[in-house]
């Protein structure tokens, strides 16, 4: 119940019990108390959870293709990737959209399901040819298979929509990397660093590309930039 409900209510005791004995309003005042933390108790339960929330929420809207995407990708945080699936197809069923599409190409890339994968990102970007998620992920897939020309293009046409894509600019340094253009892959991650400086892969990763240029004292610095953001990496 919300807080203005609350105080409403509190407020209409205070005037009736002007008018009625002190016990009987201490005891109407304690009834209304009871109900409502019973009902935020109930409510307390459904929304225990998000996948328990989002379930709510289809139960009373079964044709929300939102919730269905937002529930596959709670089960794709837990890895549980068949039911993710599951879920991306029906909410597909109800509104193919490029960005669903791409949640679900993501999953079965996870999966090493590369040519699904493809063909998955490729309804995304029949829908929308600017999805930078779709581009995105089917650079990643180009990538695995060492089709590196083909990352390089789906790389940067996710740049020309979205220029500060972090992932793009990282992956593009990677593709740059495989087939030694080191010195692109330097200006790449730094760029990714102009947009986030406090991105441990990055640094690493412009510490090697950096060390395959012999500039032993910028990739040292880069590696220390690395430890300092992820003591751990």
């Amino acid at each position: 119940p919300s807080i203005g409900a609350f105080i409403a209510i509190v407020a209409a005791i205070m005037m009736i019990g002007r008018r009625i004995p002190r016990t009987i309003g201490i005891g109407i005042a304690a009834c209304i108390v009871i109900a409502l933390g019973y009902r935020s108790h109930l409510q307390s339960r459904v929304w225990a959870n998000t996948y328990d929330l989002l379930t709510n929420v289809l139960v009373h809207y079964p044709e929300s293709h939102v919730a269905h995407n937002n529930i596959a990708n709670a089960w794709r945080l837990e890895g549980r990737l068949d039911d993710a699936i599951g879920e991306f197809e029906k909410a597909i069923a109800i509104k193919p959209h490029p960005k669903i599409y791409a949640n679900l190409g993501a999953v079965e890339r996870k999966q090493g399901k590369l040519p699904e994968a493809k063909a998955t990102y490729q309804k995304a970007l029949e829908i929308n040819p600017q999805s930078k998620e779709a581009l995105m992920g089917r650079g990643l897939v180009w990538l695995a298979e060492k089709n590196y020309a083909a990352a390089e293009r789906d790389f940067l046409a996710a740049l020309a929509v979205h220029p500060s894509y972090l992932e793009a600019l990282t992956n593009l340094g990677a593709t740059y990397v495989a087939v030694g253009r080191y010195e692109d892959a330097v200006e790449k991650y730094r760029m990714a660093l102009a947009v986030n400086p406090f991105f441990p892969e990055a640094h690493y990763n412009l510490g090697v590309a950096l060390m395959e240029l012999q500039r032993f004292d910028e990739a040292t610095d880069a590696f220390a930039s690395a430890v300092a953001e992820a003591p751990g990496f």
